[in-house]
């Protein structure tokens, strides 16, 4: 009898068509998309949180009479679960994020893109600067302040937190960095298309977390006798060039093709 050798050779094409009991297919789904979807962060003293919640009308929702529960961003794909000065998230071009933060005294400035619909719980004397890539806000008591931020095209930008007494849009940095997000603006065109670079496929004999750096596993060239009472696990990990997890569905299936 020959030992039967498995060998990782697949394609992604419409259709898929599985061999009966002998491998089985599954997502490997370790927290892909972050916290994207899930209930708000709760508004939290110099924390700097982003809505993310969807909305469901196509626009963000911020104002006063919504507490940070009822905040909702638009186009949000990435959120990480991190609340300090390496936060990440990845959003559509199209797309609207609703930050927020409770301080008295705090100043808000991004890379590049517009705030706009700067509100607060108490509205003393806030202010959004000239070129909207900043705002402001000094209350007598800590508040909860909010606002929507638009990128305006695909690129790389950063939303940072200055908070404390004297920070200003004119000297944020008179106050502590307490925050910051790096948001990846994806091209719609390009979001929900797979990368290869960025996806992990791997053969085991049990289902496992996968990252990008598993495609070599030892399952790539795998050996089992008598293959007829072994199954193995074919993990997944498909992801766009922004390494955001795409979802299989029945137009988006998986053929594969074993010798």
């Amino acid at each position: 009898m020959s030992t039967k050798t498995l060998r990782k050779r697949i394609a992604l094409v419409a259709v898929a068509t599985l061999g009966a009991g002998l491998i089985s297919v599954a997502p490997a789904n370790a927290v892909a998309s972050g916290s994207a979807g899930d209930d708000n962060m709760v508004a939290t003293s110099n924390i700097l949180s982003i809505a993310t919640k969807a909305s469901t009308t196509g626009s963000a929702v911020v104002g006063s009479t919504a507490a940070y529960d009822a905040y909702r961003s638009v186009g949000l794909l990435y959120k990480d679960t991190s609340t300090g000065t390496a936060q990440t998230a990845t959003m559509l071009a199209s797309g609207a994020l609703v930050v927020y933060f409770l301080a008295s005294t705090a100043t808000v400035v991004a890379s590049g893109g517009k705030f706009s619909s700067l509100d607060s719980t108490t509205d003393t004397a806030n202010t959004v600067s000239p070129d909207q890539k900043s705002f402001n806000v000094t209350e007598a008591t800590a508040a909860t302040s909010a606002a929507v931020w638009t990128p305006g095209a695909a690129g790389t930008y950063t939303i940072a937190l200055y908070s404390g007494a004297g920070s200003t849009i004119a000297s944020p940095t008179t106050g502590s960095l307490v925050g910051l997000v790096q948001v990846t603006v994806a091209a719609a065109s390009v979001s929900g298309v797979y990368s290869a670079a960025d996806s992990a496929c791997i053969v085991q004999t049990s289902y496992a977390a996968v990252t990008t750096s598993s495609t070599e596993a030892a399952g790539a060239n795998y050996r089992r006798y008598p293959p007829l009472s072994y199954q193995i696990q074919l993990l997944t990990q498909l992801r766009n060039l922004y390494e955001v997890l795409l979802k299989i569905t029945q137009e988006n299936l998986l053929t594969l093709f074993f010798t």
